[in-house]
């Protein structure tokens, strides 16, 4: 018995402390690997890129399960109902014509810690024959479970692009649809959404339905085709205020908010829009041009002529007062509630856009 367990305890030992790979693997590596029929023993598929992770999610099943026998050997688990039993029996099952079967474990990091401690006990002592996906857009690799998956097998972590990667991103995501987009096009679709992979393929998908197979989007095509979403009428709707164009920023105030959308998210970009203007005045001042001001505010040198010519518009004294109007209009509408939003929101804009009676204050 005594030899029993210490055999049990070095073989442990051995699968857990096993070597991790020198270098961080990468998705097409990964790729080739698995369709060269090399096979990591589990794959932990994690990161805020929800569109590339389940790319390559896709991707490598039908690399290790060929699609004429994936019924037999394809499995795919959620935390809900979850029964670390029966996965175990499928997991310790033999493939069906094929080298290897497939289980797939989505929202991994929702599993209560009884079914975790269960599936570590499979991990000690892994078989050749069965490959586990771990997927989740969050992991918490401190935990043991996935201390050992990580040691096991391979980790790829799609993380969401920096905003200075994004144009790139943009431009291989809508290749892959089939569209090409000016810069200008990208510029104005990654302002209008943000670092959102899911909602930047959803915007190009619409655009690729709406033009011809060699017509490239113009950034006019994407102010029509994406002026509903609700970062395209934030951005405006900052962009009129800081214009002082009331007539149109309540005009997207009211569309903004009859979509169902709260208030404070766009109290907050109007906020950002005036520290902008804030910083790009201050640069200004110090007699630093656009393509230097951008650097300092943080914004691509396309958008940041904007809050430099708006910025000639104001003083800075103006600036702070914005700030509070807006500080005010925002413990306004927490305190009357949705009922009056609409009427604070107005008034707000109205005090936003006013002009100056004298024309040398501003």
């Amino acid at each position: 018995m005594l030899n029993l367990l210490m055999s049990k305890k070095r073989r442990m030992k051995f699968v857990v402390n096993r070597p991790k790979r020198s270098t961080r693997p990468n998705a097409e590596g990964l790729l080739l690997e698995a369709k060269n029929g090399k096979v990591s023993l589990v794959y932990v598929i994690t990161g805020g890129d929800e569109v590339s992770r389940d790319k390559f999610f896709r991707k490598l099943v039908s690399f290790v399960v060929p699609d004429n026998v994936r019924d037999f050997n394809f499995n795919s688990y959620n935390p809900e109902g979850f029964d670390p039993i029966s996965f175990k029996s499928t997991y310790e099952s033999y493939p069906l014509m094929s080298p290897r079967r497939v289980l797939a474990l989505h929202d991994c990091e929702k599993l209560d810690q009884a079914s975790k401690e269960y599936l570590e006990t499979i991990l000690f002592n892994p078989i050749e024959t069965s490959c586990i996906l771990f997927v989740s857009e969050k992991v918490d690799f401190r935990l043991k479970l996935f201390k050992l998956a990580s040691n096991v097998g391979s980790v790829i972590d799609f993380r969401v692009p920096y905003d200075k990667n994004l144009p790139q991103w943009i431009e291989m995501q809508a290749r892959a649809i089939g569209i090409r987009l000016e810069p200008k096009a990208i510029l104005r679709l990654q302002m209008y959404v943000g670092n959102s992979p899911g909602e930047l393929v959803q915007e190009l998908n619409k655009i690729a339905v709406c033009v011809s197979d060699k017509e490239t989007v113009t950034e006019d095509l994407v102010r029509r085709f994406c002026s509903t979403t609700r970062g395209a009428t934030v951005f405006e709707l900052a962009n009129a205020i800081g214009e002082r164009n009331c007539q149109d920023a309540l005009k997207l105030a009211e569309t903004f908010l009859n979509t169902g959308n709260h208030p404070a998210i766009a109290l907050k970009m109007i906020d950002r829009h005036y520290l902008l203007l804030l910083k790009a005045k201050a640069e200004l001042e110090k007699g630093h041009g656009a393509d230097e001001i951008a650097k300092v505010i943080g914004v691509h040198p396309f958008f940041a002529r904007a809050y430099v010519d708006q910025s000639r518009s104001f003083s800075t004294s103006r600036i702070w007062r914005c700030l509070g109007i807006l500080k005010e209009g925002d413990w306004q509408i927490r305190s009357y509630g949705r009922r009056l939003e609409k009427f604070v929101m107005d008034r707000m804009i109205v005090q936003l856009c006013a002009k100056p009676c004298n024309s040398n204050k501003n």
